[in-house]
Formats: C-alpha cells, structure tokens, sequence
C-alpha cells in the first residue's frame, strides 16, 4: 500500500510541556507552528527542479518566504515513546492529548492528518510542489521513531495560529511521569467540568514505567479530585 493510502488512525497524540495546560484545557486551542521553530533544521526544506535544473534564486526565495507561512501541526500514533516524552513534555513533567481524528475539527480546518514520509536523502520535488504542502510531509529517516502524522496549511501573516477547538474532540489526557503535583490536580479538575458540564468522555491517564522492558505505558490515573476540601485537592481512588 502506498504510504498516502494509510488510513487516518481514528486516535492520533501530542505531546505537549507543561506550561502548555492552560492553552489546551482552558483556552482549547492547538498551534499550528512554523517549521523554522522546530529542532529538525531541514524541516520542511526541499530540493525542487525547474525544467531538469535546479531552481534559480528568484524560486529559491518564493519558497522560503512560502515556508515562513506555513504553520503545521504535528502528531503520533505513539503515547509512550520515551524519547518523546523527553524531547516535547520536559522530560516526562508535561502531558500527552489524544485526539479523535474523524472530528469535525480536522476537516472544517481543512487540514486532515497525513502520514509523514522518511527517506534517506532530500527528494527532489518538482518546482511547482516547492510552493506546496508536500514537502510538510517529508522528512529525514533519523526521525521515524516519532511515527508522525502532521496536518499542514498556510497562513497569512495577521493570521493567528492558535487554532480554536471544541472540547469533545479529546479523548484522553495522559498526565507525565514527573509531571507536578498541582500541575495533576490541573487536569483532573479541568476535564472534571468539561465532561461535566459537556456531557463527554474524556478519560484521564498516566505514565508510568515499566522497568521489566524499559519501556512506558498508560494506565488509568489512580486519583480523583477531593470532594472533601471543595476541589484543593485530590485523593487516590479505592
């Protein structure tokens, strides 16, 4: 099957560090970033011809200014990737989302999730994908442990990339290894009162390791907020 024709996995995460808690759990907005922010220094960089040569300066320019503007949200098939939790949740003090991704968020946006492609080398694109999303999509073999999809699209420069979303379109908040004790207390208390208030049914999770294979695993959390002392608090479940 072609890599394009993998079907959309109906769950799809992000990892986020935990000054990232009130955007998601208050705010409800998810950023859509440009690559220049990321730590791959060739993200979204690709090598494009014109005519069987290589693009002259005028091309080269257009596309970089065209990658100024594109904002990209990226995501995993995988919640329990050590390197990740250190590399984008401050090493396991953050949290991880689950999103549904057959919501209507992802296809009013346009943007629905598309598989990334890892090569060994820079593909040459024809001139006219250098002005496109496509090479969004592609990146270096070093990276293929991060099993990423990515929802890509262009923005204009008044644009705000804090993208508005509704709540029902998480699933579940995976709370990190390390991860502060008020910062938990956060969590529980915020998706609380949206399953509350929202009639949902977003589960709550955490990290924890597992030193028989070296790897980390999700259970369901084991504390509930204290209904005795007006919510200040929370206490292990029985």
């Amino acid at each position: 099957m072609n890599k394009s024709e993998i079907a959309v996995p109906q769950i799809l995460y992000k990892y986020y560090p935990p000054e990232r808690i009130e955007s998601v759990l208050d705010e409800f907005t998810v950023r859509f970033s440009s690559p220049g922010s990321f730590n791959d220094a060739f993200d979204s960089i690709s090598v494009a011809t014109a005519h069987g040569r290589m693009t002259d300066a005028k091309q080269t320019t257009m596309a970089q200014i065209y990658r100024m503007k594109l904002g990209v949200f990226c995501l995993t098939e995988d919640p329990n990737s050590h390197l990740m939790w250190v590399n984008y949740a401050a090493q396991h003090k953050g949290f991880v989302v689950a999103f549904k991704t057959g919501d209507e968020f992802f296809s009013s946006n346009g943007v629905v999730p598309r598989h990334v492609d890892y090569v060994a080398e820079p593909v040459i694109l024809p001139a006219a994908d250098e002005l496109s999303v496509q090479r969004a999509f592609i990146k270096s073999a070093d990276w293929e442990y991060e099993h990423e999809w990515r929802c890509a699209r262009q923005f204009s420069n008044k644009e705000a990339r804090d993208v508005v979303f509704e709540p029902t379109v998480i699933n579940e908040i995976i709370a990190g290894w390390h991860m502060e004790k008020h910062q938990a207390l956060y969590v529980l208390q915020q998706v609380d009162v949206i399953n509350s208030l929202l009639h949902c049914s977003i589960t709550v999770s955490e990290s924890v390791p597992d030193m028989r294979s070296w790897t980390f695993i999700r259970r369901p959390t084991t504390k509930s907020v204290c209904r005795e002392c007006n919510g200040q608090g929370y206490v292990k479940k029985e």
